[in-house]
């Protein structure tokens, strides 16, 4: 409940600023109604299982409006400190505060609050994961089920969740019955890819997501350590002036957590596992580099820093300073969380590249102008984002649509240069060769004028 307000403090101060960013209304609208119609978009549009959360709010929400993506969100992202906490002190049997504080100090890591806030599938895949490795630790064959079952969701809800395979199968490794855990858990998440392939009747690809070629592993280390350690500086993750760990002593606390947590191996080889496997997912992708592939990686070196300190306050026997040290560090990431706040309230620290069409003061307001056809739908010319916002106008007058699939799909939008349309016939995997050809080719310079790299 704690995460979901605070969540919703910085949703409130991003939606007075009356702008979605463009990948928002890419994932929340566009990638919606394709899903709805059991099509995929295009290269990048890989995370159905993110669609299908979208779409089960668009559903739920009795008047959902623009921003209704990021209330979603906000509500399924809500629930990671309480999965933390239940891993560390139900399962790993941990002490209470110590799960406690790991998990509050999780929820509040820019890292995981930025992303929990946006209407964007990045992310999405870090509650469904923790989920799966929850019921990993259980020892009966359903719980192996669910686990294999919460694991594919993850991956399929973005890509880094492959990360969650390695603490997942270390965990069924450890059972018993080994064998029968890990292949009833493999029946299940294999059942779950086989379903969104024949769901979707032209798939073209899975898991990759926008992940491209062109960048050295070396490059990608670098990419990941600056945004972990000093500012946000990518188009995914535009906070200058501070890290995905949150600002100093947080995030070198973290770092070092990650190499005590390799020594304490039979305590922490969970978190230990899940932060390798999303350092290497995080570094191999590709471009654009970040920390956006890599987001259970902050998790997991919070909750090592946070099993460092512990650690070292309970051999120094000082309560008090045990105490002290509790409120400092989270004074800093609370005081950190509200300069977030203040700063997306004044429209700094985020992207503002989409501008839906305005016709009154508000984005709801004109949403209402559309649907009572006091203004006309706009037309269909050459331009960036068009297709979006066709997306926007057909998913939220659903009772009589002021614009249609066919129209959506025919909609000259100038980003089909970088990212052409699937063909909404094409047979399942027809294009293959296309697609692996783009894999090995870069499709953003590193130079991007995006970057705010000080």
């Amino acid at each position: 409940m704690w995460q979901f307000i605070v969540l919703s403090l910085l949703r409130f101060s991003l939606n007075s600023n009356s702008f979605l960013l463009m990948e928002e209304a890419g994932s929340s609208f566009l990638d919606v109604l394709y899903f709805e119609n059991r099509l995929q978009v295009c290269q990048v549009t890989t995370n159905i299982a993110s669609y299908l959360v979208f779409w089960l709010g668009l559903q739920a929400i009795p008047d959902p409006g623009i921003f209704y993506g990021r209330l979603v969100k906000s509500v399924v992202m809500a629930g990671i400190p309480a999965l933390v906490y239940l891993i560390l002190h139900r399962r790993l049997q941990l002490n209470w505060i110590f799960a406690a504080l790991a998990a509050v100090v999780v929820g509040l890591l820019p890292g995981v609050f930025y992303y929990s806030v946006l209407a964007l599938d990045m992310a999405m895949d870090v509650p469904f994961g923790l989920l799966a490795i929850y019921l990993a630790f259980g020892t009966t064959a359903w719980s192996a089920i669910g686990a294999g079952f919460f694991l594919s969701f993850a991956a399929l809800s973005y890509g880094s969740g492959l990360a969650f395979v390695f603490p997942v199968a270390y965990l069924l490794w450890r059972r018993p019955q080994r064998w029968q855990s890990l292949s009833v858990a493999a029946c299940s998440g294999l059942a779950l890819v086989l379903a969104s392939i024949f769901y979707w009747t032209n798939t073209q690809v899975l898991f990759l997501g926008g992940g491209s070629g062109g960048s050295s592993l070396w490059n990608g280390a670098r990419g990941l350590y600056f945004e972990l350690t000093r500012s946000g500086y990518s188009y995914y993750f535009t906070m200058p002036a501070m890290s995905a760990l949150g600002y100093f002593p947080i995030g070198f606390l973290g770092l070092l957590g990650g190499i005590y947590g390799v020594a304490r191996f039979r305590r922490y080889g969970v978190w230990v596992l899940l932060a390798i496997g999303s350092a290497g997912i995080g570094i191999a992708s590709g471009l654009p580099f970040g920390v956006r592939r890599s987001i259970p990686l902050v998790l997991s070196l919070g909750v090592l820093g946070c099993g460092l300190v512990w650690e070292l306050l309970q051999r120094l026997e000082v309560r008090r300073l045990s105490i002290l040290t509790a409120i400092l560090f989270l004074g800093i990431l609370l005081g950190g969380m509200l300069q977030v706040a203040m700063r997306w309230q004044h429209g700094d620290w985020i992207r503002a590249d989409y501008a839906f069409p305005f016709t009154q003061a508000s984005l709801d307001a004109s949403i209402e102008d559309y649907r009572l056809r006091l203004v006309p739908v706009p037309k269909a010319e050459p331009k960036f984002g068009i297709r979006m916002t066709y997306a926007i106008l057909g998913l939220l007058t659903p009772q009589d649509p002021l614009v249609r699939l066919d129209e959506v799909h025919a909609a000259p939008d100038t980003m089909d240069a970088g990212m052409p349309l699937f063909p909404r016939d094409a047979a399942r995997f027809s294009l293959w060769r296309e697609q692996w050809k783009r894999l090995r080719t870069p499709s953003y310079s590193p130079q991007s004028s995006t970057s705010l790299r000080p």
